[in-house]
């Protein structure tokens, strides 16, 4: 355990290995999560009740923050035509979407710590961007709400000009 807050803050939140985690009290687990979540990337994870499990969300927290965003959509299974999908029946109801929200509509289930994590990361990407706006409370995204069809008609030929590889996006 660690007992001084010199020896805490010298680890760094990013380079812990599982076995540093499994050392420290899970306070200090969830502590880390949501300050790297805070400092990193302005998102929240509820702490687990099992130290087991506080580490292994935080090995696949690590992990998810270096994931690209091909690998996002492949993990949470959201193509391009997907988030149009949604970009669709969410100007229709004319709701804001978040994370949780997303992956239910999507995919008709519950979505885990980590879906709502990979779902947040795809929502603030320039391919969502043309569809979404993230709606704010003080400074920290809260939800996305969809765009107009216009503002997604040029957003979507802008995109396309500007990013000549690849991409699906611009073929829905």
């Amino acid at each position: 355990m660690l007992s001084t807050a010199r020896e805490r803050s010298s680890i760094s939140p990013i380079r812990m290995s599982s076995m540093q985690v499994s050392k420290i009290p899970m306070i200090y687990v969830c502590l880390q999560i949501l300050l790297i979540s805070m400092y990193y990337l302005s998102y929240t994870v509820a702490c687990p009740n099992a130290p087991g499990q506080a580490t292994k969300l935080y090995d696949e927290f690590c992990a998810a923050q270096e994931t690209p965003l091909a690998s996002i959509q492949e993990a949470i299974d959201v193509s391009a035509e997907l988030i149009e999908m949604a970009w669709e029946e969410a100007a229709e109801e004319d709701a804001n979407l978040t994370p949780a929200s997303f992956i239910e509509l999507l995919h008709a289930h519950k979505a885990s710590a980590m879906e709502k994590y990979m779902a947040w990361k795809l929502l603030q990407s320039e391919q969502a961007h043309i569809f979404f706006k993230e709606i704010k409370d003080h400074g920290r995204v809260v939800s996305f709400k969809a765009k107009t069809r216009k503002a997604v008609d040029n957003a979507k030929d802008m995109f396309c000009r500007t990013h000549q590889d690849d991409n699906e996006i611009c073929f829905v």
